[in-house]
């Protein structure tokens, strides 16, 4: 079975489970974390679940760097403010096609 197939039948089976745990009124905490994580989840595996495509054309050092600079982002504070701001100017900043409807030749 192909990942994005498991993605999708993991992703309905916890919204289905989190919905029948809703539907039937917990009173209990146990009851409520329970639906409200799974939910939850289901709603994160659905996203992965449409994002499939283009996530698996990603290079795959991207992944680990992403937590390696989150690790050092929560570790050293000042990097909260930097990071963000270095990553919103490099996408500005970017070269961008002039053309994006056209080929070039």
């Amino acid at each position: 079975m192909p990942n994005r197939t498991s993605i999708g039948i993991v992703a309905v089976a916890l919204l289905a489970i989190g919905g029948a745990i809703g539907l039937s009124h917990p009173t209990g905490a146990w009851a409520t974390e329970s639906y409200q994580g799974a939910l939850r989840l289901g709603i994160i595996f659905a996203a992965g679940w449409l994002a499939y495509d283009d996530v698996a054309k990603l290079p795959k050092w991207l992944f680990p760097a992403i937590v390696v600079l989150l690790f050092v982002m929560f570790r050293y504070k000042a990097f909260l403010i930097a990071v963000p701001i270095a990553a919103a100017l490099g996408w500005l900043l970017w070269p961008r096609d002039k053309s994006p409807g056209r080929k070039r030749r």
